[in-house]
């Protein structure tokens, strides 16, 4: 059961650089978003099987790297929104899945290329033989002059083929999506890349004020579609503590009677009615919630954690406004900080919690 509802279909798209590492942050980052993503697609999560990572409100999707070091991809999918599983990358990391959508589907494309060289066979088994509408999101470490790099290589000119044969369109702006701390340069290796009839009606945007401790900044798209969302998942909760508990008693032994009366012998059919009946009065004297409560996806973040990364902010500023050796070791010095102090929080939180229930 759901609903179909016009709306903006936000994708977020991130190279994490280990969500072991910045994905404490990156909680917080995807929580204070105003309009929170229906998908979220992470490059280089550096995942492991036996490693796990939740966003509170999302399923996960993952795609580890099996062998080696760093790589692997994982999308998040709003618990609200309705989707399936398409592909998940054997010999290449990525994760393929479709989202509903009022007239037909988009194939969301989440996809790593680790610098090796790319070939349209490539891109066309990630996603397969598909028609309809689709978007590409990942890091393929590759230039090219259509997204304003300074000249064109050869994964660069294997993407442009590929998007010349599927009639696709790389939205990039020619904004940097990568930074180098040491050169002070940015680049664009994130691309994001859609169906010709979805370019028109999409707003890209890359979120430059922080890399939420990678080298890459996060990036938004906004796409003006129909989303298929899960009526079950906004079920009210009944307010037991609103309860008009007496009457709730008069009415049921009132339906009750009547029931009894009815010289009802079937045990199903008797069931049924009962249970109709009691929901009926529980609908006549207790109230609902008219929303539920949102847990929170990092209860151990403090004040802190938040003085820390406006510091670590400020120290990329003045790196790039001024790249010396002095504010290069300052960003850096800031960016262990963030990581120490996070990790700081939520072990004490965690020990706080532990030692409460325990008494």
């Amino acid at each position: 059961m759901g609903w179909w509802l016009f709306m903006i279909l936000v994708i977020l798209q991130w190279n994490a650089r280990s969500l072991i590492a910045n994905g404490q942050e990156f909680k917080k980052f995807v929580t204070d978003l105003l309009d929170k993503p229906q998908v979220i697609c992470v490059q280089e999560t550096w995942l492991k099987p036996q490693l796990d990572f939740v966003i509170y409100g999302y399923t996960t999707i993952r795609n580890d790297r099996e062998t080696g070091k760093g790589g692997g991809v994982a999308t998040f999918v709003r618990n609200d929104v309705k989707y399936n599983l398409v592909n998940k990358g054997k010999e290449h990391e990525s994760v393929v899945v479709r989202i509903q959508t009022g007239k037909d589907s988009i194939m969301i494309v989440n996809f790593y290329n680790p610098c090796n060289r790319l070939s349209t066979d490539t891109l066309n088994a990630v996603c397969g033989v598909t028609q309809g509408k689709t978007v590409w999101c990942g890091d393929f470490n590759a230039h090219s002059t259509i997204w304003r790099s300074k000249n064109t290589d050869i994964n660069g000119s294997v993407i442009e083929e590929f998007i010349d044969d599927k009639n696709l369109v790389c939205v990039n702006d020619g904004k940097g999506t990568q930074y180098s701390s040491s050169h002070n340069t940015e680049s664009a290796i994130d691309l994001t890349i859609m169906s010709t009839e979805m370019a028109g009606i999409s707003l890209w945007e890359v979120l430059d004020q922080s890399t939420v401790g990678s080298d890459h900044y996060p990036i938004i798209t906004r796409i003006e579609v129909e989303i298929h969302q899960d009526s079950e998942l906004k079920t009210p909760r009944w307010r037991l503590d609103k309860a008009d508990w007496q009457m709730f008693q008069m009415l049921s032994e009132i339906k009750c009677v009547e029931l009894v009366n009815k010289d009802i012998r079937d045990v199903e059919e008797m069931n049924r009615k009962v249970t109709r009946a009691i929901i009926q009065t529980a609908e006549e004297t207790i109230p609902k919630k008219t929303r539920i409560e949102q847990r929170k996806s990092v209860p151990w973040w403090n004040e802190s954690c938040t003085i820390v990364i406006k510091k670590r902010n400020k120290a990329l500023r003045q790196l790039k406004a001024h790249h010396t050796l002095v504010t290069l070791i300052n960003y850096k010095r800031a960016q262990a900080v963030v990581r120490r102090t996070i990790r700081s929080a939520k072990r004490g939180y965690l020990r706080q919690f532990c030692n409460k229930n325990l008494k």
